[in-house]
């Protein structure tokens, strides 16, 4: 059996705060660009015209065909299923649409259902931003702790695919991380940045102490240490010794066969983020994850914007071909951004026209959906068009009217259950073309 690890990656951004019905509840000022969601029911007076409920969800149909690019990703699940490797690893990078880890969950419960549960994973370090939370881990977080966030704040970090720095500010400042019942892991791994004269941290597992790490050494330079844990273990714990430790990522592994997948989400991210990540960084991560596949899904920050920017075709390509660049044996598949819908800042008023007082879909949101497409087929990269979900132009509107709702009144986020059918689809497809590979179709015939 190869000792290699293979991770599978998985992008997938938008700058949407993720308000998922019974998960993470961020607060409503992280909508698209950084501004507060306008939700119907704030609407002072009266609402906009309701169309009647559905009695049950009626989404799209899925959109069909493979997609293409995927064959390195492929390969590692059929050497997985041969007992050749024992991991495939996948790194969700986005927004808050990866950053409530509800999407994410559902993908990586279905794949651990499939191929076997190998952990899970990396995760931004600590509580980086307000209602944080994993679905399958349970965060803590006590003591003097400061957060960098790479895009609120890019002179800060340096930063790598978390996209946060976690700065203790105190001895004995504290974190800690705990799988949900019945849930253990077989080993923890920590990123940290080293400084001159750094202290120390901590690393304890179930209350017992396993590893003092010193931080000394050349400012910026990445640290990365894996503590094999005893078996049963519980419960990591990552404890500063003093202030000016510098956290970027943790996660926490299982030795049986199967998928890991890391995620990390930065709140009202788009493709521009990349460009604030540390080089060097984000290549010591890619190296340490061994990427089978890269997903990215930026769009829907940049698809809220006041004006189309005319230059966004050639930086997301060029966001594209970094990672190719830095993760060359990774595939890469694009998620297009669903659709989503605003409201004019003016119904909030009282007398406000009801006919203008509609939601509408962003002019901008279908030309990066199309500009994202385009550079997926210039590079022969994979792509899957989220929206293809909906049921047209006005689709977020349609799942904000079913029983249960499917997305929430902001027009832009889902609930639990529409977060988990747009899970189910992608790895509906995934697990198509994987069908198709092990029956030997070519690449050439199993293009979109």
């Amino acid at each position: 059996m190869r000792g290699r690890v293979i991770r599978l990656v998985l992008w997938a951004a938008g700058g949407v705060a993720l308000l998922a019905a019974g998960c993470n509840q961020l607060p409503l000022g992280h909508g698209p660009s950084g501004t507060t969601p306008s939700v119907t029911a704030s609407l002072p007076g009266r609402e906009p015209p309701r169309t009647p409920q559905a009695a049950t969800p009626q989404p799209a149909p899925v959109q069909q065909g493979p997609i293409q690019g995927l064959d390195a990703f492929l390969r590692d699940l059929q050497d997985l299923e041969a007992g050749k490797i024992q991991h495939v690893r996948i790194l969700q990078l986005g927004d808050s649409h990866t950053a409530g880890d509800a999407f994410t969950a559902r993908l990586r419960a279905l794949l651990q259902e499939r191929f076997g549960d190998g952990g899970r994973g990396m995760m931004p370090p600590g509580l980086p931003f307000d209602g944080v939370r994993q679905r399958e881990v349970k965060i803590a977080q006590t003591g003097r702790w400061t957060v960098e966030n790479s895009r609120t704040n890019p002179n800060g970090g340096p930063y790598g695919v978390s996209g946060f720095v976690l700065r203790s500010g105190a001895r004995d400042a504290r974190i800690s991380a705990a799988p949900v019942e019945p849930e253990k892991f077989d080993s923890a791994a920590v990123d940290f940045l080293r400084r001159p004269g750094g202290g120390s941290f901590e690393v304890r597992i179930d209350g017992q102490l396993l590893s003092e790490i010193a931080t000394a050494g050349p400012l910026g330079q990445a640290g990365h240490i894996v503590v094999p844990a005893p078996s049963g273990a519980k419960k990591l714990e990552i404890v500063a010794k003093g202030p000016g430790i510098g956290l970027t990522g943790w996660s926490l592994e299982r030795k049986d066969k199967g998928v890991i997948l890391d995620s990390h989400g930065v709140i009202s991210a788009t493709i521009g983020i990349t460009s604030r990540w540390d080089p060097n960084m984000v290549k010591r991560d890619l190296d340490v994850l061994r990427p089978s596949l890269i997903v990215l899904a930026y769009g829907t920050n940049e698809g809220f914007a006041p004006d189309i920017d005319p230059t966004y075709a050639k930086s997301f390509a060029g966001a594209v071909e970094m990672l190719k660049q830095l993760a060359p044996r990774a595939s890469i598949l694009v998620i297009g951004p669903p659709d989503g819908q605003k409201i004019d800042p003016a119904c909030r008023s009282k007398g406000s026209d009801p006919l203008a007082c509609r939601w509408t879909t962003p002019l901008a949101l279908e030309a990066v959906r199309n500009a994202q497409r385009e550079v997926a087929r210039g590079l022969d990269i994979g792509f899957w068009d989220w929206s293809s979900l909906m049921t047209g132009p006005r689709g977020i509107d349609a799942l904000v009217r079913t029983n249960p709702p499917l997305a929430r009144g902001d027009h832009v986020h889902f609930t639990l259950p529409g977060y988990e059918m747009a899970a189910d689809a992608l790895f509906k497809r995934l697990m198509d073309d994987y069908a198709a590979f092990r029956d030997g179709a070519p690449q050439a015939a199993r293009r979109m």
